[in-house]
């Protein structure tokens, strides 16, 4: 199957096109192309920076050898490339990269401060819709505007990845018995494409005003679980009482979606059980059966309440053993991980991850964003003072010890040759592993500037 992509909509276009056959990928530049000089967006997709190197290389490093340097043997990165040849190219992506924080929970104490300045009532939520939450913001302009303030200052604060306001927007309201008469399905279409749109504008404007320096930014679609569409806490314990084909068909509908956006990552987050995995895997296999995953990276965040398990109490080694075994070569799902735990459970199940990528052979990104482990009192609706962490510098270095947790792990089981039949990819070391790292719910701007200087020391 062949597919046109043109690499960027200004100047002159860099025309590739793409077979797939028996998961081997070949590109060919047609000759009257090869001359162009090629200009890359500064948000360039993920794939090659989440998909190890033993992957990315028959994706990436061949199309740059064989389309920019028209056949040459000299290796190339895949960095933007200038038309203006006294401007050397940004260098590569880090090994590391740091994703935004708690954003909807930002945006809450955002709009509260605004009103308490305003000395406007503060009772009501800001957010109008109790099962849409932070995605109520996008049904008016005022909400889009703040949502757009919100990714700039994450962007701003050292942020490599923002995260789309889509998390709680789905189509379940559509069929709800008090409000589905006002929704029709072509208004969740548009709140789901809009969160992508105003992250991209973010994007834009930290970028030509110069606070982000030399870095690229990417957008990630947020994707969150069947739990939290049903606003009843239900994403804490997991037992949703539906089949697996009614979380395929709630997964697929809003994915087809967000990847007509063209984001960079698919983000699946707070995962509390290992059925609605599979449904999520099912749903990545339809669509890279259709084509329209070749150039996006796609993480599943699992949401687990210890060192050992997931929400449900199930096992987050059976989550795993689904992964491995639905997606053995790692080419649906690049990046695994955790989000929305406590801070204290951050090490232990990053330990648990590796010890699986190296007993598996499987090499994915990590991909670990914690909430601040504060204690919410559902009677009050407030969080309760004095508990988790809410110390930027101490939630940034409690992260730094799951980064090094990382290669101390892997070096560990390596050396206890718990290394298993298809693990020939774990001798060549982890360092070729990516990582992203950020903060969950009630982390903000500041946390992330924290986090920013702990991985520039690293």
């Amino acid at each position: 199957k062949r597919r046109r992509a043109a690499m960027t909509s200004s100047k002159k276009y860099y025309i590739a096109y793409v077979w797939r056959w028996r998961w081997k990928w070949k590109w060919k530049c047609p000759k009257k192309y090869q001359n162009l000089d090629i200009t890359w967006r500064k948000t360039l997709p993920l794939t090659h920076i989440l998909l190890p190197t033993h992957l990315t290389y028959p994706i990436h490093s061949k199309i740059i050898s064989n389309c920019f340097n028209n056949g040459s043997n000299k290796k190339t990165s895949m960095v933007p490339i200038s038309n203006n040849n006294d401007v050397a190219p940004p260098p590569p992506l880090p090994r590391i990269l740091i994703l935004d924080g708690g954003v909807s929970t930002h945006l809450e104490s955002m709009l509260l401060k605004q009103r308490r300045a305003n000395n406007e009532e503060t009772n009501e939520s800001v957010f109008t819709h109790r099962k849409l939450w932070s995605s109520s913001l996008l049904l008016t302009n005022a909400g889009k505007d703040a949502i757009r303030t919100c990714h700039e200052q994450f962007y701003t604060a050292g942020a490599d990845i923002a995260s789309t306001v889509t998390y709680q927007c789905h189509y379940l309201v559509c069929h709800d018995k008090e409000e589905g008469k006002n929704w029709k399905e072509c208004n969740v279409d548009s709140m789901l494409r809009d969160g992508v749109s105003l992250a991209r504008e973010a994007g834009r404007n930290v970028l030509s005003s110069s606070l982000c320096g030399n870095r690229r930014l990417f957008v990630a679609a947020s994707i969150g679980c069947y739990g939290a569409a049903l606003a009843d806490g239900s994403e804490y314990c997991g037992n949703y009482g539906v089949t697996t084909d009614q979380l395929y068909n709630f997964h697929f509908q809003k994915t087809s979606i967000l990847l007509s956006s063209s984001p960079d990552i698919l983000a699946f987050e707070t995962i509390p059980c290992v059925e609605e995995c599979i449904a999520i895997l099912q749903v990545l296999q339809t669509l890279g059966k259709k084509e329209v995953l070749s150039l996006t990276s796609v993480w599943l965040s699992l949401a687990c309440c210890n060192g050992t398990q997931l929400n449900d109490g199930s096992n987050v080694v059976d989550a795993l053993k689904v992964m491995n075994e639905m997606d053995p070569n790692g080419w649906m799902l690049h990046g695994i991980g955790i989000n929305c735990c406590s801070f204290l459970h951050v090490v232990p199940l990053v330990q648990l991850i590796v010890q699986n990528m190296v007993e598996s052979g499987i090499k994915r990104a990590l991909v670990f964003y914690p909430n601040s482990g504060e204690e919410w009192d559902a009677s009050n609706e407030t969080w309760v003072k004095g508990t988790g962490c809410t110390s930027p510098k101490e939630f940034a270095s409690l992260l730094s010890k799951a980064i090094g947790a990382v290669d101390d792990t892997w070096n560990e089981v390596v050396k206890s040759g718990k290394v298993g039949s298809s693990g020939n990819n774990c001798s060549g070391g982890c360092s070729n592993i990516p990582i992203v790292v950020g903060g969950c719910c009630r982390t903000d701007p500041s946390t992330i500037s924290a986090i920013r200087g702990m991985v520039d020391k690293l």
